[in-house]
């Protein structure tokens, strides 16, 4: 039988063989002595030939508000961003394809350009004062300058994504971007440009 508890220097999770309540052993993470809570948990644990405790299995990582965001969340705002387009193509394609004049199919192709007009200023807006599209909002994560601070309009949408939309013209330049996501720091080229970053909320 072992004592399963957390060390109080670092908090990781210990569990001691052979010791009890109070005994002294070493931490394997931070390396601080530490001594055997009277709460201590008791649990099933393979020995250990020293009886010094081991490391538990850690637990899977957290995502933390303030830290970077990770590549997947990101993706999924992206795409959810990218899919809003849809329902607006739709009622264009289902007003277009039954109607039998030519009215009917300009008035399908407005309400389509009225409704994408709508949609870019409402991200614009929540980019430009949150920091956040709806992507964004609806996954935590949110565009923040590199002193944590928003942007505003100027770097979340401006540098972001207007300038970076006509650097797209050159070729390849898109996919180049998006690999910088890839590098420890996790920021795009427009978010060097722009100097941002995207963190949890």
């Amino acid at each position: 039988m072992s004592l399963s508890f957390n060390c109080p220097h670092c908090n990781a999770s210990l569990v001691a063989q052979y010791l009890r309540p109070g005994d002294v052993c070493k931490c394997h993470q931070c390396g601080q002595e530490c001594s055997v809570p009277v709460d201590a948990t008791s649990v099933w644990q393979p020995s250990s030939a020293d009886g010094q405790p081991t490391m538990a299995a850690p637990p899977p990582p957290r995502q933390v508000a303030g830290q970077l965001a990770d590549r997947g969340t990101r993706l999924g705002a992206q795409l959810i961003d990218g899919l809003l387009v849809l329902p607006l193509i739709i009622v264009w394609v289902i007003i277009a394809g039954t109607s039998e004049s030519d009215a009917g199919e300009l008035m399908g192709f407005l309400l389509f350009i009225l409704g994408m007009v709508g949609l870019i200023a409402y991200q614009w807006w929540l980019l430009s004062t949150e920091g956040q599209s709806i992507g964004k909002r609806m996954l935590n994560i949110k565009v923040v300058k590199l002193d944590g601070t928003n942007g505003g309009f100027e770097t979340n949408v401006l540098m972001r994504l207007i300038i970076n939309g006509f650097i797209c013209i050159i070729p390849l330049y898109c996919l180049v971007d998006v690999l910088f996501i890839f590098s420890e720091e996790r920021r795009c080229i427009h978010d060097h440009i722009a100097g941002t970053k995207v963190i949890m909320v």
